[in-house]
């Protein structure tokens, strides 16, 4: 599981009722770069599994 992926799935719920469907939302210039840079496999870390990314960033 990459961290972009465990975060998206960690956040996904707190986005989703944070927002209305109505409410066009653009990244600012620094989200747009790290969203294109996950999307083309640029600068991700993967980990083994859950814990092993957990121990890596402390929590």
């Amino acid at each position: 599981m990459t961290e972009q992926r465990a975060v998206a799935a960690s956040t996904a719920p707190i986005a989703t009722e944070a927002t209305t469907p109505s409410v066009g939302l653009k990244p600012n210039a620094l989200t747009a770069e790290t969203l294109a840079k996950s999307e083309r496999g640029e600068d991700l870390r993967r980990f083994a599994d859950p814990d092993a990314m957990f121990k890596e960033l402390g929590i």
